[in-house]
């Protein structure tokens, strides 16, 4: 019902869906965004890393 939703309201037909199965099991994962402008700042500075 989730992904039906989102798909009507913000992806369209063809979502591009990123399944990460230790998600809740392991240490938090980090993405980034392609545009590095898009990326929240960490304390470090520097965004994801670079």
């Amino acid at each position: 019902e989730a992904l039906q939703d989102a798909m009507r309201k913000y992806t369209g037909p063809n979502p591009n869906i990123l399944a990460l199965p230790k998600t809740f099991t392991t240490a938090a994962v980090h993405l980034c965004m392609k545009d590095p402008t898009l990326n929240s700042t960490p304390i470090s500075g520097t965004p994801c890393g670079c």
